[in-house]
């Protein structure tokens, strides 16, 4: 697999993408399920928002602290230099832990339970987890 790929010039991490499609795939697939099983597929867009929000943050969050000691983090606050957040970089650990906290929290906003809502997700999981 190529880490990047450039398209006029602009050079775009090939794992972002998978990321997306990935995403965008379940999510449209999971609402066409919803719609089947007579589920609001606005839950499933609440939650599918919470998830997205959630798990990048979280794969951010654990890159950074495993890429960096706690003294260059402090450093970088102190300096005022932010640039570490707004590098490549994302762990699939972080994004899979907090994307299920998103879930949780997504749920508990569309005032749903998450269970009535995983005939329309659940299946669709390891397609995304293999794009």
């Amino acid at each position: 697999m190529y880490p990047y790929i450039f398209v006029l010039g602009i050079q775009i991490p090939t794992y972002g993408i998978c990321l997306a499609v990935a995403f965008v795939v379940v999510t449209f697939g999971s609402i066409l399920r919803a719609k089947k099983r007579k589920i609001v597929p606005e839950d499933i867009l609440i939650v599918a928002a919470s998830v997205l929000g959630c798990a990048i943050c979280g794969a951010k969050v654990l890159y950074i602290m495993v890429s960096y000691t706690w003294y260059e983090i402090i450093t970088f606050i102190r300096m005022g230099n932010f640039e570490f957040l707004l590098g490549d970089g994302l762990v699939f650990a972080g994004g899979l832990l907090c994307g299920l906290l998103g879930a949780v929290i997504g749920a508990k906003i569309a005032g749903t339970k998450l269970y009535h809502l995983e005939n329309a997700i659940v299946p669709l999981l390891p397609i995304g987890y293999a794009i």
